[in-house]
């Protein structure tokens, strides 16, 4: 016969294994459309730098484009948060994306003129905030589209 207290603390535990997993789905499933939503970034940044575009919005409107895309691609792929006050959702999605934009654009055009070599080129350049900018892209899409 199985004590109560064993069967709960058992439960407890299968139940937090279980939510640790679903953890790590959500950040695998989420690291995936971040990298196709950077692989939009590049390739925008890439061509509006060879267009003699300034480093500054190059960066800004690439980034826009792949912030939309993440945000809504996880919305409807991770969450299933299609209108679940989704515009509203969006709308501090990006006023946190555009404090974040342009900050992050300030830093890169700033360390561009520096012409420090290696470091100043547009490509490595847009892969420098990378691990910064996906940990709190996660955690800030996490908050707004759990249900």
């Amino acid at each position: 016969m199985i004590k109560t207290g064993y069967s709960q603390s058992l439960f407890k535990y299968l139940n937090t294994a279980m939510n640790v997993q679903k953890h790590f789905q959500y950040l695998a499933l989420f690291g995936g459309i971040s990298l196709i939503g950077l692989a939009i970034d590049v390739f925008i940044f890439n061509i509006l730098v060879a267009l003699s575009a300034h480093i500054f919005y190059a960066s800004i409107f690439s980034s826009g484009c792949a912030i939309a895309f993440v945000f809504f691609t996880s919305a409807d792929r991770l969450f299933d948060s299609v209108g679940d006050y989704l515009p509203q959702k969006f709308c501090m999605y990006l006023t946190y994306q555009i404090i974040l934009i342009l900050g992050v654009s300030a830093a890169l055009a700033h360390i561009h003129a520096s012409d420090i070599p290696l470091i100043s080129h547009q490509f490595v350049l847009k892969f420098l905030p990378l691990p910064f900018t996906f940990t709190c892209n996660a955690i800030a899409t996490f908050i707004l589209l759990r249900k």
